[in-house]
């Protein structure tokens, strides 16, 4: 059960040339932002450890995981809803495996993404794509989402009241400093 953290390693890792993006207002910057700040935040609290990474350290892991991915997903034109859908799935995995270690975090996300993209986007994007722009072995790539998907026991279903629940639970905490 343990693939997504055999091979830990950090975002830095990760990164494949700069995706353009496409241009928002201030204000929808900053409320994306905000709440990628949010979710790195309640995800350093709750989801992820690390014997090595103080908490600044993992919620940095974290916020720029998050960055990252949301900006393959305005590459992509991909819906700005997505993050939380993504992020309710990283919840629902880290509720079967328990806390996993940061340096892992950027794989748990990406899964996340993968199984987002598939299951809510009408456009494919094959896990060799995914493998060369986050810089992943394909064949690892399939295995992680294999697993991902077993351990939430391929739970895909996310309703407004799913969102509802979340978003309280991710302001509700967020007030707690790292």
């Amino acid at each position: 059960m343990a693939l997504l953290s055999e091979y830990p390693r950090t975002v830095s890792e990760c990164k494949s040339e700069p995706m353009p993006r496409r241009v928002k207002s201030m204000e929808e910057q900053q409320e994306i932002q905000g709440v990628m700040k949010k979710i790195a935040r309640y995800a350093s609290l709750n989801w992820f450890t690390s014997e090595e990474l103080k908490k600044k350290q993992i919620y940095n892991e974290i916020y720029s995981s998050l960055t990252m991915l949301e900006d393959f997903l305005d590459y992509y034109g991909l819906r700005q809803n997505f993050l939380v859908t993504m992020v309710i799935y990283v919840e629902r995995y880290l509720r079967e495996v328990g806390k996993v270690d940061a340096t892992c975090a950027f794989d748990v996300f990406l899964v996340a993404t993968i199984v987002t993209v598939k299951m809510w986007e009408d456009k494919w994007i094959t896990n060799k794509a995914f493998s060369r722009m986050f810089a992943t072995n394909p064949k690892d790539l399939s295995a992680n989402e294999i697993q991902f998907l077993a351990a939430i026991d391929y739970d895909l279903a996310v309703d407004n009241t799913h969102i509802i629940e979340f978003m309280e639970r991710l302001y509700g905490i967020s007030k707690q400093q790292i």
